[in-house]
Formats: structure tokens, sequence, C-alpha cells
């Protein structure tokens, strides 16, 4: 079965780079817990809200470890699901919630929480659709590592 050949949108930019932007952190090190969905959630968490509100946060991936039961913990997890988690909590500081690089038992400190989410969206599995979208800041992205 041959590829099909993606036709971009000519309209759409063919650069963007945030991290000219101050609304990126440095690459965070997951170490040997398979928690790659927290991070994935957290950076993006991350980022919009410095693209929101001006202030960029280290947040917790431990916190969604150890707390979000939709998932894995460092056995894997859904970004989708994290997502939905953080509908109706608030993800703590990382210097509150320190990463471990193993599952533990929620330890989520009430007042301590600062961001949550209010929705989110998956996108078409198009090049368009990220490059549209990478326009209002960085995104969750998943990438299938087997057949």
């Amino acid at each position: 079965m041959q590829p099909t050949e993606t036709v971009l949108d000519p309209t759409l930019p063919t650069e963007l780079d945030w991290r000219s932007k101050n609304v990126l952190n440095k690459p965070k090190d997951q170490q040997q817990c398979g928690s790659c969905w927290a991070f994935s959630t957290v950076g993006t968490i991350e980022s919009r809200w410095a693209i929101k509100t001006g202030k960029l946060l280290s947040l917790s991936e431990q916190e969604l470890v150890d707390c979000d039961t939709s998932d894995g913990g460092c056995d894997g997890g859904l970004m989708d699901n994290a997502f939905t988690w953080l509908e109706s909590n608030k993800l703590e500081s990382e210097s509150d919630y320190p990463y471990t690089a193993t599952g533990g038992s929620c330890s989520y400190k009430e007042g301590k929480g600062l961001v949550s989410t209010s929705g989110f969206k998956d996108l078409d599995h198009t090049e368009n659709a990220l490059i549209t979208e990478l326009q209002n800041g960085p995104v969750a992205v998943a990438v299938a590592a087997n057949d």
C-alpha cells in the first residue's frame, strides 16, 4: 500500500518556533517510568497557560502519574484521559509535587492546585490540522512506536 501524499494548505505558515516566545519549559526526563502521556499533557498545559497569562509555570507530571486513575501511572496512559481528569482537578507546581519516576499514592494538597483545563479537542490526523492548531500554541502529540 502506497502512502497518500499530503497537500499542505499554502495559506498556513511554513515556520513557527514557540521556543522564541518564552512559553516552553526545558525538556524534562521521564526516566524509566512510562509516563510520556503525563509529560505531553503537562507540557501542553504549561505552554498554553504561559500564552494565556504571560507566566510560565513548571507543573507536576507526578500528580497525574499518582492521581489520575483513568491512566496507568508508569505503565502508560492517554493524554485524553489526563485532560479529562484535569477538567475537575488542578495541577500543583512541580516543586510542590515533585517527580519521582515511580507510581505512588495520590498526595494532592488541597489549596496547592494552580491550573486545570476547561476542555480539549482531538485533531484530524492531517498535517494541515496540526499546523493550524499550532498557531494557538504547542500541542500534545502521541506517536505509536510500533506497527
